[in-house]
């Protein structure tokens, strides 16, 4: 409450905490403030709110390396959401799930892949539709563990989380995925996969393919909890199943 203005001349002033009154003035305070207000927090006029919003943490802002109107982001609720005009308006997609990464294909400006906390799906037109893709349609079933109605892919009885994923930078059909410590190698955009890799210290939490290595024998460089991990050898034989070993 301010004292001053419409308060002066008054014989006392009410004192204010949070609201409540908890004594008078001993004397007739005029022109003067009881409660300082606010001051405004500093802020760079560079910055601005642009959405969404509603109630969940936002996680993962991605934004597309092919046209830079093109931006999602996911939220703490399961919501995953998506702008074509660089923020203006935002559309919410509902995966069923909770997201953990969201990656642009490098090569085809008009799909995405996101991995949710039961697998990976993508997108081939800018988000609009999405489909499974890891683990294999054919080999999921869908199953509800809790009361949170959130719907858990399954596959031989187990469920898949993939904490990693990467494509290879020049050739799209080549996609890198981790699920726990096991590394698995795809060279037609997931409708196959193999594993080449098992880490021996923990999970894989990141996954990267150098650009600048021979397509051939691309260098990956796998994440874990407390170091990184590079492949000795290359991927040349990795696509084709074989286990390789890790430096």
């Amino acid at each position: 409450m301010i004292a001053g203005g419409g308060l002066t001349g008054l014989a006392s002033a009410l004192w204010y905490t949070g609201g409540r009154q908890v004594g008078r003035a001993a004397a007739p305070v005029r022109n003067k403030r009881l409660v300082k207000a606010a001051a405004e927090p500093p802020h760079s006029s560079a910055w601005r709110i642009i959405g969404p919003g509603g109630g969940g943490a936002q996680y993962h802002p991605t934004i597309s390396p092919h046209d830079d109107k093109l931006v999602l982001v996911s939220c703490d609720m399961s919501g995953l959401y998506l702008s074509e005009d660089g923020g203006e308006l935002w559309r919410i997609i509902n995966l069923r799930s909770a997201v953990r990464f969201i990656t642009f294909d490098p090569v085809d400006p008009a799909t995405i892949y996101v991995g949710t906390t039961t697998g990976v799906m993508r997108s081939e037109d800018r988000g609009r539709t999405w489909n499974i893709v890891i683990p294999r349609p054919s080999d999921v079933s869908l199953r509800y563990i809790d009361d949170e109605a959130e719907p858990w892919l399954f596959n031989d009885n187990k469920t898949i989380l993939v904490r990693a994923f990467a494509i290879d930078p020049a050739d799209s059909n080549k996609l890198y995925f981790s699920v726990d410590s096991t590394l698995f190698s795809s060279r037609d955009r997931g409708h196959g996969y193999k594993d080449f890799a098992t880490l021996a210290r923990s999970a894989c939490t990141r996954l990267y393919v150098d650009p600048h290595s021979p397509p051939v024998r691309r260098s990956t460089f796998a994440a874990e909890q407390s170091c990184v991990i590079r492949s000795g050898h290359g991927l040349g034989g990795v696509l084709a199943g074989r286990k390789v070993t890790w430096r």
